[in-house]
C-alpha cells in the first residue's frame, strides 16, 4: 500500500513540477525566440496587405495559432502538436502565396526558428550545449544563406557559404562568381546570411557588389 501511495505521490508532484519547468524555459529561452516570431508576424501583418481575402485569413489563422500557443507556454503548458500544426500551416503559406521576396525570407526564417524551439524542447526543454568551435579562434556559423532576386527568385547557397567559413570567418564578394551562378540575369540581387556568433543569432544582408566580412 505504501508503495502505491509513493507512486501517486510522484505523479501528483510531477503535475505541478512540469508546468513550472516549462515556465522556466519560456523565461530562459522561448520569450526572446517568440517575441521575434510574434513582431515579425505583427510587421507582415502591416506590410503585407497586398495578398488575396483567402490568402490574408490563411497568414492570419497562422498569426492567431502562434500567438495562443506563446501564451500557453508562457503559463507553463508546452502545446507541441500545436506548434507542429502551425509550423506546417506557416510553411502552407509560405508555399502557396503570393508573396513580396522580403516577407518570405522573414517568414521562412521564423519557420526555421519555431524547428529550432521545438528540438530544443524535446531535448529535455534545456537549451542545446555550445556548438565546439571548428578552429581555434572561430567565432561564426553559418545557419542558412541565400542568394536572392527582387523577383523572387532565389538560390540556396548555404552549402557553399558554410564552406567558405570552415576557419569560423567569412570574406565573400557578393557576386555571380563567387556564389555558383546568377539565379535572376539582370536582376538586383541580395545575399542574405544567417548566422550563429557568441551564442546569438544574427542576419546580414549586402547587396551584389559588396563585400561580406564575419565577425
Amino acid at each position: 500500500m505504501k508503495f502505491f501511495i509513493g507512486i501517486l505521490a510522484m505523479l501528483l508532484a510531477s503535475a505541478f513540477v512540469m508546468p513550472a519547468q516549462e515556465r522556466d524555459h519560456y523565461r530562459d529561452w522561448g520569450r526572446e525566440a517568440m517575441g521575434q516570431v510574434r513582431a515579425d508576424l505583427d510587421r507582415a501583418d502591416r506590410d503585407m496587405r497586398y495578398l488575396s481575402p483567402d490568402e490574408a485569413r490563411r497568414f492570419q489563422h497562422v498569426r492567431e495559432a502562434l500567438n495562443e500557443f506563446g501564451r500557453d507556454w508562457e503559463r507553463g503548458r508546452f502545446d507541441r502538436e500545436a506548434l507542429n500544426q502551425a509550423i506546417r500551416e506557416l510553411r502552407g503559406v509560405i508555399e502557396r502565396n503570393r508573396l513580396q521576396p522580403r516577407d518570405r525570407d522573414f517568414l521562412v526564417e521564423d519557420a526555421a526558428r519555431l524547428d529550432r524551439i521545438r528540438e530544443r524542447f524535446d531535448s529535455f526543454g534545456r537549451p542545446p550545449e555550445p556548438r565546439p568551435e571548428v578552429r581555434e579562434g572561430g567565432r561564426v556559423r553559418i545557419i542558412r544563406a541565400f542568394y536572392t532576386a527582387d523577383d523572387g527568385r532565389r538560390a540556396d547557397v548555404t552549402r557553399l557559404v558554410q564552406d567558405l567559413a570552415r576557419d569560423g570567418r567569412l570574406r565573400l564578394r557578393v557576386s555571380n562568381q563567387d556564389l555558383g551562378g546568377d539565379p535572376a540575369p539582370t536582376r538586383p540581387k541580395t545575399l542574405v546570411i544567417v548566422y550563429e556568433s557568441r551564442g546569438r543569432e544574427q542576419e546580414i544582408r549586402a547587396r551584389e557588389g559588396d563585400v561580406v566580412e564575419l565577425p
